[in-house]
């Protein structure tokens, strides 16, 4: 028996034993298996003949080894593990894995290339067939579906679908009834109850809100911005912006440097060319100009012409 600071060493016939009194580690070697205990923190490891078992006796996690698979079991969450060449598995089963939690019960399982995952309290069920995702939650009804580069998600009480078909997503939702759909360069968001859509064709973006009626399309560097009911429209070509109201008339534009601005109701014009500003009133007949330095003010009704040419001023 030796004794090296505060560690202990005993060899017995054919096993060896090593005890730390500080830190209370213990190994033991009986015949064909290595067994570690640590009496502070409680871990036990065991090898019979072909199998490692590790143990913590506080924790409960125990870890085994069969021919080149491994397996971890937690006695109190009940975690499972396999690694068979390479691949991780709670449990294997014939070409399948399956993993179990005693206490939150999830199960994976796997049989020919899928995959499984079932959560018996959650109920939820994920399953990999052939190069597919299938996800499944019994109680809300979430299904997910991966079919040769395709996504289905699907709830069965809430009702959404969430489908991706070589480049085209499709979300759909019965209860609100929600769908977006990529139509291989297209992509449209609708919603039944709320009424919007969003689309993008080939590089323009249209948004539509039936109940609102707004529509948003960019095509090509373009916006525009329609509300079927206010009847406002938003446009920008390549540097112009133009507004567009309906009922109220009224139009925005800007043309690489000039503001128009436009009220058909009320007849309201305000034009700036680069330096200069008009208004006109139809109506009330008003213009207002300024062309590099002067004003001009003009009253169709009133007759009123005010002027300030570089210093003057005039009045008629």
């Amino acid at each position: 028996m030796t004794r090296l600071a505060g560690h202990t060493f005993h060899d017995g016939t054919a096993g060896y034993i090593v005890h730390d009194d500080k830190a209370g580690y213990t190994f033991h070697d009986d015949k064909a298996g290595y067994l570690v205990h640590d009496d502070k923190a409680g871990h036990a490891f065991y090898d019979d003949r072909a199998g490692c078992l590790v143990h913590d006796d506080k924790a409960g996690h125990a870890f085994y080894d069969v021919k080149a698979g491994y397996t971890f079991h937690d006695d109190k969450v009940g975690y499972l593990v396999h690694v068979d060449k390479a691949g991780y598995t709670f449990h294997d089963d014939k070409a399948g894995y399956l993993v179990h939690d005693d206490k939150a019960v999830h199960a994976f399982y796997g049989t020919k290339e899928g995959y499984i995952f079932h959560d018996d309290k959650a109920i939820h069920t994920f399953h990999d067939d052939k190069a597919g995702y299938t996800f499944h939650d019994d109680k809300a009804g979430y299904t997910f579906h991966d079919d040769k580069a395709g996504y289905t998600f699907h709830d069965d009480k809430a009702g959404y679908i969430f489908h991706d078909d070589k480049a085209g997503h499709t979300f759909h939702d019965d209860n609100a009834v929600h769908t977006f759909l990529d139509d291989k360069a297209g992509q449209i968001f609708h919603v039944d109850k709320a009424g919007h859509t969003f689309h993008d064709g080939k590089a323009g973006y249209t948004f539509h809100d039936d109940k609102a009626g707004y529509t948003f399309h960019d095509d090509k560097a373009c916006y525009i911005f329609h509300d079927d009911k206010a009847g406002h429209i938003f446009h920008d070509d390549k540097a112009g912006h133009t507004f567009h109201n309906d009922k109220a008339g009224h139009t925005f534009h800007n043309d690489k440097a000039g503001h128009t601005f436009h009220d058909d109701k009320a007849g309201y014009i305000v034009h700036d060319d680069k330096s200069g500003y008009i208004v006109h009133d139809d109506k009330a007949g008003y213009i207002f100009h300024d062309d590099k330095a002067g004003y001009t003010f003009h009253d169709d009704k009133a007759g009123d012409t005010f002027h300030d040419d570089k210093a003057g001023y005039y009045i008629s």
